[in-house]
């Protein structure tokens, strides 16, 4: 399939790619040119030719406008870790070579002061492989990052002393030049890049580049994409952890029976009295399966929240600073056994309890959640055809669900609008900007 890079908003290349799939479908639909025949329609006739994961991966990538992190000449690889960061971490195990948590789709570096005030700050960090990457800088106050030139938002840590951009970007393997703008009094000490693997969007054991596509490895595909694992059916009884039976809590932190205007389940709860805190969970699971992990939250600030050290999500309390609110953590396979969950919140913030629903995760029942779309389906472990999934990716249904997942990967749309004015290098002038924050249109 031709690959095009136009430099267009990627909602307006879903559109234009779903109008081209709508016209050429007939034609490519057909297996082979029609001879009409006495008595016989001339009709094309719909391919039955069966499709490879790989190029189901290939059409996902372009679908959703992730391709512009891929080299000239891709290979499947590229495509399935663009999709699944996991994917790559499970091969590189399976080959009898450490698979670390950290380094293997990690790249963080200290950041160097300004020269003079109004200055950017520039760093260039090398990605170990093509992923989508979320960044996070360690600081204070307002700050503007820009990777490759693409505005990755404005991120203020004060609160937390860190923070973790809303905008996910795909990442070719290399290096990636980095640069901060900052307002008053503001500082980055450190930066990073980290692959999102909370997204892994992968049939169930993994991408087989040669393997034809099952109905149920397709449906898991777009379920995980498009971010509706919530609507699995549960299996069994959700676990429950009080907030104030953490493992350990940082220094300014702990347990609280204070009063709020929503009270607390058991009367206590665990809070940030002094300053941030982190506070640490243990979640032990008897069987690996889907797990969707709530929280009851309060706070007027972001809570950054993670599992195993990897899986991470920011995450916006609801209600405010003195109501208890249940916000959505995360969803996402974990394996039986142990694992931990960290929660970073601001000074007041608090937890209440936290709740972790597993979930059926068979092909059926992910085909469940498509029908509900009104999506095309079939048995769980016939193969795709060539005419189904064209059928599926011009359909309006996965434009919109494929519009949806671009917005919840390029963040808050408004925080994106405004971009930067790099000063030059090497001024001719003394003058300087009038601030290193200007309206798009200037």
């Amino acid at each position: 399939m031709a690959r095009e890079r136009a430099a267009r908003h990627p909602a307006s290349r879903l559109a234009a790619r779903a109008a081209l799939l709508g016209l050429l479908a007939p034609a490519a639909l057909a297996a082979e040119p029609a001879l009409p025949a006495a008595g016989l329609s001339a009709a094309p006739v719909a391919s039955e030719r069966l499709v490879p994961e790989a190029e189901w991966a290939s059409d996902l990538v372009d679908a959703l406008a992730l391709d512009r992190a891929l080299p000239d000449v891709p290979r499947p690889a590229d495509y399935f870790s663009l999709l699944c960061a996991e994917q790559v971490e499970r091969e590189v195990g399976s080959g009898g070579r450490s698979a670390p948590v950290g380094p293997l789709f990690e790249a963080s570096a200290d950041v160097q002061a300004p020269r003079r005030p109004g200055d950017p700050v520039r760093v260039v960090l090398s990605v170990p492989a093509t992923a989508l990457y979320s960044f996070s800088v360690e600081g204070v106050g307002l700050q503007r990052w820009v990777i490759d030139q693409q505005p990755v938002g404005h991120l203020d840590p004060t609160a937390l002393g860190v923070t973790w951009s809303a905008a996910t970007l795909p990442l070719r393997e290399g290096p990636h030049e980095i640069a901060g703008y900052f307002g008053p009094d503001a500082r980055a000490e450190r930066v990073s890049l980290m692959a999102l693997r909370s997204l892994c969007i992968a049939p169930a054991d993994g991408w087989h580049a040669q393997r034809p596509l099952t109905y149920g490895a397709k449906a898991r595909t777009l379920v995980r994409a498009f971010g509706y694992e919530r609507r699995l059916p549960e299996a069994g009884e959700p676990i429950e952890i009080e907030g104030e039976a953490y493992e350990t809590v940082s220094a300014g932190g702990g347990r609280t029976n204070r009063r709020v205007a929503v009270a607390a389940s058991q009367d206590v709860w665990a809070t940030a009295s002094q300053g941030p805190v982190e506070l640490v969970y243990r979640l032990r699971l008897d069987e690996p399966a889907v797990v969707t992990i709530d929280a009851r939250i309060l706070g007027d600030s972001p809570q950054l929240w993670s599992v195993d050290g990897r899986y991470r999500a920011t995450v916006v309390p609801s209600a405010g600073r003195n109501v208890f609110a249940w916000s959505h953590v995360l969803t996402l396979p974990l394996d039986a056994g142990e694992h931990e969950l960290r929660a970073r919140i601001a000074r007041h913030a608090g937890v209440d309890l936290l709740r972790a629903t597993p979930r059926r995760s068979r092909d059926v029942d992910y085909l469940s959640v498509l029908r509900e779309f009104g999506m095309h389906v079939s048995a769980a472990e016939a193969f795709v055809t060539h005419s189904d999934a064209l059928t599926n990716l011009s359909s309006s249904v996965f434009v919109e669900l494929a519009n949806g997942f671009q917005r919840r990967i390029e963040g808050d749309p408004s925080d994106r609008s405004i971009v930067l004015v790099d000063p030059d290098p090497e001024p001719t002038s003394t003058e300087r900007p009038l601030s290193p924050l200007l309206p798009s249109e200037l």
